[in-house]
């Protein structure tokens, strides 16, 4: 469960939500379903509460600092385009709590979630502000999206002898269970053994007048 303080309320921060919410991993609360009456101490007081395993709190003007960044840099090319650029806003910080008991990995796998949200969301934001700059040249209207993912990814073993096939269940089970079930007729034979070999058993039934 993780609980999210979006004070931006623009496309980073719905970016954001949507993003999580849309891996089917996390359990989202957000400002926009729960109300902005949470604030960022009520946010953190729910972590520590045990009630989220995280908070995620989106500073105000988030997308606004990263739209004035965009312009700048287009400004220096074409210098008719862009705002005015000021150094205070030039970076966002995001700010995450989480619980002192979530394990590292878990800590890793969200944080790399926010991240790659966040490039994707500031790749569009760098397209639709050259496109509405050269648009206001040209006059022409580009209103897509632009292209994500086009490179993929393939996985494959070296070596082209070397078969890419599963076991299946059977094939698994039956070594797993036979080293299983020798595993526990070992430490029980063993113990006998070394149970006769002191209380001599077999030295006792040899002289046994049977």
């Amino acid at each position: 469960k993780i609980i999210v303080v979006d004070n931006d309320h623009d496309v980073v921060g719905r970016s954001i939500i949507t993003g999580l919410d849309s891996s089917n991993v996390f359990e989202i609360t957000s400002t926009d379903t729960a109300g902005d009456s949470i604030t960022i101490e009520d946010a953190k007081r729910l972590v520590i509460d045990g009630k989220y395993k995280m908070a995620l709190i989106i500073p105000p003007k988030t997308t606004k600092k990263i739209r004035i960044v965009i312009s700048h840099e287009i400004k220096k090319q074409i210098p008719m385009a862009g705002h005015k650029f000021k150094k205070k806003d030039r970076h966002s910080e995001l700010t995450v709590f989480f619980d002192p008991i979530i394990r590292a990995s878990f800590k890793t796998a969200i944080l790399g979630t926010i991240r790659e949200i966040i490039a994707k969301v500031q790749t569009q934001l760098v397209f639709k502000s050259y496109t509405k700059t050269i648009q206001s040249l040209n006059g022409k209207k580009n209103d897509g999206i632009f292209p994500m993912n086009l490179v993929r990814i393939s996985e494959k073993t070296a070596g082209s002898h070397i078969q890419e096939k599963l076991p299946t269940s059977t094939q698994h089970n039956v070594p797993a269970w036979t080293v299983f079930a020798i595993f526990f007729m070992v430490i029980p034979l063993s113990g006998q053994i070394i149970f006769e070999k002191t209380e001599g058993t077999l030295h006792r039934i040899k002289i046994s007048p049977l």
